[in-house]
């Protein structure tokens, strides 16, 4: 589907994610507030879901394609990028950004790097059984995200 489109239309495209992604931080601070959902919470589900769109839209093309290797390059070469950024955040600040780290924001860390190390323990160890019509180590990451959002909740009512 997507490989018949004008390339004009992905510099399109491209501009009107760019231009709503301006929208996105204060509409979710509403949303979240009016929906009395922590803003830990709602940026560990909502927010991560909205700003991987473009890596969902990829992948789904890819699929489509029956390009794994390009979507599973798009996963990991995005989530392989962002540690960078602490980089750059403590550049702009002047400082180092880490030792002001929540407690929730530790946790969530912690939860995406062991989701990572699922993946990658997937790779490496290929099964082909399945769960739920997925891999078991997609199957594992999802049981394994459910109880971290669940755990989320204790350690705000903690703090």
């Amino acid at each position: 589907m997507l490989r018949h489109l004008e390339p004009g239309t992905y510099k399109l495209c491209t501009i009107i994610l760019a231009i709503f992604a301006d929208f996105q931080h204060p509409s979710s601070d509403v949303i979240a507030n009016r929906s009395g959902i922590s803003g830990q919470l709602f940026g560990a589900t909502v927010l991560a879901m909205i700003t991987s769109l473009p890596e969902i839209a990829t992948g789904l093309a890819s699929v489509g394609l029956e390009d794994y290797e390009m979507a599973v390059s798009d996963i990991f070469g995005g989530n392989g990028f962002l540690p960078v950024l602490f980089l750059v955040a403590s550049l702009l600040s002047g400082q180092s950004i880490l030792p002001n780290a929540t407690h929730q924001e530790l946790y969530l860390s912690c939860l995406g790097i062991l989701l990572t190390v699922v993946y990658l323990t997937g790779l490496l160890f290929r099964s082909n059984h399945q769960v739920w019509k997925m891999g078991i180590d997609s199957a594992f990451v999802l049981l394994l995200y459910v109880l971290g959002m669940i755990g989320l909740t204790f350690i705000e009512v903690i703090h």
